[in-house]
């Protein structure tokens, strides 16, 4: 996704080297901060099928076949030299689950996710960094028409070798937990779960 699910996204980063406000050099000092201008779009490819599995609520498995494509818009706050704070505040990805049919994923903007962040893992550079991107999702699926989603955990997509970000470029991104969907007619029973899902930004 030349994202930011990601927002959307958005929408997916791994062992951070550094943590802790100790880890992050202070201000006018070290790497410079991390900018991405507020509003900026970020597609994103999602991973070939076999990355991305759909679990229905009897435990069938719809690896998605096609794989699928979108974009985040993201907003961008430079927090201190080396870190910066990325808030999705739209995502639109289509993928195929297989049997399930086409999955529409969406931003769902009512319910405030843990804060994205990109920080870099040097104090003298601002890459490599490490970027984890958070956010709550609805979706609508054709094998269930007329039915509107929503995940009930918040999707967390991960990447600990980030080397660009303005724009990304070839970014890959994983989901670091299961998510399950719950029809919001009737809250609480699971319908279907996703996971394993990678995504590239570009």
């Amino acid at each position: 996704m030349k994202l930011k699910l990601f927002a959307l996204a958005l929408a997916a980063v791994a062992g951070l080297a550094l943590s802790g406000s100790t880890a992050f050099a202070q201000a006018g000092q070290g790497c410079s901060s991390i900018v991405l201008p507020n509003g900026t779009v970020l597609t994103c490819t999602l991973g070939p099928g076999g990355t991305k599995v759909y679990v229905d609520s009897l435990g069938n498995i719809f690896p998605a076949t096609t794989g699928g494509t979108g974009s985040f818009t993201i907003t961008n706050t430079a927090t201190n030299p080396c870190q910066a704070t990325l808030a999705p505040v739209a995502i639109n990805i289509n993928s195929n689950a297989g049997p399930l049919g086409a999955v529409h994923t969406t931003l769902d903007a009512t319910r405030p996710a843990t804060p994205s962040l990109i920080i870099s893992q040097s104090l003298t550079a601002q890459f490599p960094a490490t970027e984890d991107f958070y956010f709550f999702a609805n979706a609508t699926v054709t094998s269930f028409a007329g039915r509107q989603f929503r995940s009930i955990q918040q999707f967390h997509f991960s990447s600990r070798n980030v080397r660009s970000f303005a724009p990304h470029k070839q970014e890959r991104f994983t989901q670091i937990d299961k998510v399950d969907f719950e029809d919001v007619l009737t809250p609480g029973v699971v319908v279907f779960s996703v996971q394993g899902t990678t995504i590239t930004l570009n």
